[in-house]
Parts: C-alpha cells; structure tokens; sequence
C-alpha cells in the first residue's frame, strides 16, 4: 500500500510508539474531564477526542514506520475507532 519495507521490529516499535502518544492523549483529556467537571462528551467535543486519538496513531505510525500522513492515516483509523470506544467505555465506568 505504501510501498514502504516494514519488518516485524517496525511494526511492533509503530504499535509501541502509537500508543504511547495515546496514553498522553487519553490522560490529558481523562485529566481536564475530571478537573472541569464535565461529565457527558458529545457532538463537537466526541469529534475532538476521535480527532486527539487518530492525531495519536498518526503520529506513532509516521514517526516509526516513516509513512505519509494520508497512508499512516488509512491504518490509524481502525485503530482510532476502537480506542475511542474503549474510551467512552471507560469514561462511563469511571
């Protein structure tokens, strides 16, 4: 698809990296969610956090696998969507 060589050691420093930089995300907004009080997420601000996390694997897959933002994008996106609903599971929980 991108015409990039990616080994097995890439792909597992990709997966590493993208979620490193979701956990930063996921606590910095887990962070300001309990400091203003808010308690429901929807209409612009869920779009912020789908956004926050897809910039999150972006991000890991561009820095370790070297990819253009449109392909590091394609692959984010599946990603993106289960984390965000992880989060707003997690959300409901805590």
């Amino acid at each position: 698809m991108s015409g990039v060589a990616v080994s097995f050691g890439d792909a597992v420093k990709a997966i590493g990296n993208s979620f490193i930089f979701l956990v930063v995300a996921a606590f910095t907004l887990l962070s300001f969610l309990k400091g203003s009080g808010v308690t429901h997420i929807s209409g612009l601000p869920g779009l912020a956090v789908f956004g926050a996390f897809l910039a999150a694997y972006v991000l890991g897959f561009q820095v370790s696998l070297r990819l253009s933002f449109g392909t590091s994008s394609v692959i984010a996106l599946a990603s993106t969507a289960a984390s965000t609903g992880a989060f707003f599971l997690s959300r409901s929980i805590l």
